[in-house]
């Protein structure tokens, strides 16, 4: 949906610049990567000034890095460049609960996603889709703004940042809000006079368009949430995940 958003954007004549309020802590790279790529055809027709919100790390600040401007508040909370994988271990809890099961798999890897304990190969193999996806939100964020690799590696690693320090290290560009970044995005798009502002999507948050606001859920067929133990519940939700997150 807001791939689809920034893309009715483009060819929308009436409108002349873009203003993209991100508060959000992170979630799926994949989400984030295809936001982050919409936004770039977004901005590569008319200026687009992203405002990093109270908060605006990790998923959320790669796709802010599409912008050709980024605004932050003193007090956001920003950065966290990194990734990390996470897949339950269910074999205690299937063995409490006398569940067994037999796998035939093709190859020590074929069952990357199941719930059981990690294998060297399985872990191997997380750890290089892991470092791919890292290695690819670090480039980004050198090439959007114009800091050299190893200046990324010294900010990535999942450190956060205040608006002040994030200024000061090159990841956002100055202090604003939301009028303020309006006005900043007029002004990108060379038109003096005040214009009509048409705030989208008009129900809900950005962030919640972005899925960026909490933990994707979908409970395993079968299996009704009210009959286990919390944890056990939240652990399956999580096992239906099976997503990187940024």
């Amino acid at each position: 949906d807001t791939a689809r958003l920034f893309d009715d954007l483009i060819n929308d004549h009436q409108v002349v610049a873009v203003v993209v309020r991100i508060n959000s802590g992170g979630g799926s790279a994949g989400a984030s990567d295809r936001a982050y790529h919409a936004l770039r055809r977004l901005a590569a027709a008319k200026p687009v000034v992203a405002l990093y919100d109270a908060v605006c790390a990790s998923g959320g600040y790669y796709i802010g890095c599409a912008a050709q401007e980024i605004m932050v508040h003193r007090g956001t909370i920003t950065g966290s460049i990194g990734v990390f994988a996470m897949v339950p271990n269910l074999a205690d809890a299937r063995s409490l609960f006398a569940i067994h099961r037999h796998t035939i798999a093709t190859g020590p890897r074929a069952d990357l996603f199941s719930t059981d304990a990690f294998t060297p190969e399985k872990e191997a193999a997380f750890r290089q889709v892991v470092t791919d996806v890292d290695q690819r939100f670090q480039r980004i964020v050198g090439e959007r703004r114009r800091l050299d690799a190893a200046q990324v590696h010294e900010l990535a690693g999942g450190r956060v940042f205040s608006g002040d320090e994030a200024i000061a290290n090159g990841l956002a560009d100055r202090i604003g809000n939301l009028a303020s970044a309006i006005a900043r995005a007029r002004e990108l798009a060379g038109v003096k006079e005040p214009l009509p502002i048409e705030r989208l999507p008009e129900s809900g948050g950005l962030a919640a368009r972005l899925g960026l606001g909490g933990v994707s859920t979908g409970i395993l067929p079968a299996v009704t949430a009210g009959a286990l133990p919390a944890e056990l519940s939240l652990w399956l939700n999580m096992a239906r995940s099976r997503r990187l997150h940024v």
